[in-house]
């Protein structure tokens, strides 16, 4: 996921995610929106409480499927800019509950150097940890780290009000942006997809990834012929060589 200067420590641990995900969104037009901080939607200091007879849909609910994952990289060449992208229908034009998906994908610079793989292992954890800390009016999300799904719940209020992906994305950003590592973040939504598999495929590949970077700084065993995590050391480019540091 993240280089440093030192050679041979480069690590691109979530690029192969990021590509397959765009590779599965090429054969759509989305709507892009650039980042405006000024067209962030409100928050609350807390999550609301939106109870199902004041909601005008759910995102995910129900039925219908949902998945959320959090990937980052050093790659300029894969993200430049601040940016909404939009699969779908948008906030005001849904009628009802709809499959839905948040991607979120960050920048850090290159020439930052992580003082060790805890100090990246805590950066990959705080990117995680920000969406318990956005509190969107008239927006409930309910989120389920073991699944990677993510479901939220939109207020009737919230929509007269002109809640949209655009200002909802904007809101996300302005936060993930406090982080001082962080250099660009572009967040995609995705609503009505008929199939979300590959996605949900790809947060599963990302909660490995992490969860093989935690493996590796609890100390735990580097037999890599009885390790359970062998198969994501052999997928993924960078971690074989971060097994082989700590060793």
């Amino acid at each position: 996921m993240l280089k440093t200067k030192t050679k041979g420590d480069g690590m691109e641990l979530y690029d192969a995610i990021i590509r397959r995900t765009r590779e599965y969104l090429s054969a759509y037009s989305p709507r892009r929106y650039p980042y405006d901080a000024k067209k962030c939607w409100k928050e609350t200091a807390s999550g609301e409480m939106i109870l199902l007879r004041d909601a005008a849909y759910e995102l995910g609910g129900g039925n219908c499927e949902s998945v959320n994952y959090t990937c980052a990289t050093s790659d300029q060449e894969l993200l430049m800019e601040n940016e909404i992208l939009l699969y779908g229908e948008d906030l005001p034009e849904l009628k009802q509950d709809t499959s839905f998906a948040r991607i979120v994908f960050l920048r850090t610079d290159a020439a930052d150097n992580f003082e060790g793989e805890e100090e990246l292992y805590r950066f990959v954890r705080e990117l995680e940890y920000v969406r318990y800390h956005i509190f969107p009016k008239g927006y409930m999300v309910r989120t389920s780290a073991k699944s990677s799904q993510e479901q939220a719940r939109v207020s009737k209020d919230a929509i007269g009000s002109g809640i949209n992906f655009e200002r909802l994305g904007s809101t996300y950003i302005r936060k993930y942006l406090k982080n001082p590592r962080v250099r660009n973040v572009q967040v995609l939504f995705l609503t009505g997809m008929k199939e979300l598999e590959p996605f949900l495929k790809e947060a599963q590949q990302t909660d490995a990834v992490t969860g093989a970077l935690n493996h590796i700084l609890q100390g735990m065993p580097m037999n890599c012929k009885t390790c359970d995590l062998k198969t994501i050391c052999d997928e993924v480019d960078g971690m074989r060589s971060l097994h082989q540091k700590n060793r």
